[in-house]
């Protein structure tokens, strides 16, 4: 999307575009793109124990609030994926934290108790019925987190602390050390041990392989046919490991008619031939006077539709790709 930007006219909001072509000048390694959503994760770590000192916690409050952010998958798999998500759990949980703050700045020092801070309940309750009624995923919710792990670390520090007062000397030892084993716990228990691999981080795996067995394709042409020849990727996916590992391979750059792909537009060839990354024959026949197989990439640990992957080479398609593309607008 960098690559092609085009503001407020994509399927995401337009920052990730901007720094996805920002970790480009520093090249496409692996540690490039993944220094910015790491970077927002260790930010949102570090607001998660402001929240809780600005709720009046001290610094177990702080730790305690802070811990779960830092150690539990939600959170590191976005931290790990140079996705929108970690920068939605960044902005929202600074805006709640501003909130907060506003809260507290308008009521008198004297002001005791949660009571500056309702503005942030209500903003936090109102979002997560809106998030269930319009039937939002699972992750939605994860920005109002931090906020609420904030909340519930400055209680339990309250309730030590009050224990501590009332004589009850072991006791707020075993809540405190109780609830940060259970953080440490639980977030040992979730992580992705078991088989098969979570969509994340299966979704990482074959694209290199297909790209190769793309280009394996490609090559085998003859000088003329590879003048005419177009990439398509039949979802995002496939296209973007086609542009992504497709120049070291030297290949052209792919289209694909879904999702912010088809805002790309269909190129200038006319697409007289075609190698088709993904699909089935009974999908691209209709569009093919000639279409055989030309390779397929197997991968048993990728996400499901992406474990066995054909490559379809068609010749002579019944119509220019420049006609189609009106038909496959809304394509996903």
């Amino acid at each position: 999307m960098g690559r092609h930007l085009r503001l407020f006219g994509m399927d995401f909001p337009p920052l990730i575009a901007l720094l996805a072509e920002a970790a480009r000048l520093f090249g496409d390694s692996l540690l490039a793109l993944r220094f910015t959503p790491a970077l927002a994760h260790a930010a949102l770590v570090l607001l998660a124990g402001l929240l809780a000192r600005e709720f009046g916690g001290g610094r177990f409050a702080q730790l305690l609030a802070a811990l779960p952010v830092a150690l539990t998958p939600l959170f590191l798999r976005a931290g790990n994926l140079f996705q929108p998500v970690v920068f939605d759990q960044l902005w929202w949980t600074l805006t709640l934290l501003l909130l907060a703050r506003l809260g507290r700045h308008g009521f008198p020092a004297a002001s005791r108790g949660w009571l500056p801070f309702r503005a942030v309940g209500w903003a936090c309750l109102v979002s997560f019925v809106v998030i269930m009624l319009l039937r939002g995923k699972p992750y939605y919710a994860g920005p109002l987190f931090p906020t609420l792990f904030a909340a519930g670390a400055v209680v339990l520090q309250r309730l030590s602390d009050g224990w501590r007062e009332r004589g009850h000397a072991a006791a707020p030892r075993v809540l405190r050390g109780g609830a940060v084993g259970l953080v440490l716990v639980f977030g040992a228990l979730i992580l992705p041990l078991g088989l098969p691999l979570p969509q994340d981080y299966a979704d990482m795996l074959g694209w290199p392989a297909q790209a190769a067995a793309v280009a394996r394709a490609y090559h085998s042409l003859s000088p003329a046919e590879r003048r005419e020849t177009v990439l398509i990727g039949t979802n995002y996916g496939r296209a973007g490991a086609l542009d992504f590992f497709g120049p070291r391979h030297g290949l052209p750059p792919a289209v694909a008619p879904v999702g912010s792909y088809w805002f790309f537009g269909p190129g200038e060839k006319p697409g007289r031939v075609l190698l088709v990354l993904g699909g089935t024959r009974a999908e691209l026949q209709p569009y093919c006077r000639h279409l055989t197989q030309a390779g397929r990439v197997a991968e048993r640990w990728a996400v499901p539709e992406e474990q066995a992957v054909s490559i379809w080479l068609c010749r002579r398609p019944y119509h220019t790709l420049q006609a189609l593309w009106p038909r496959w607008e809304g394509q996903n």
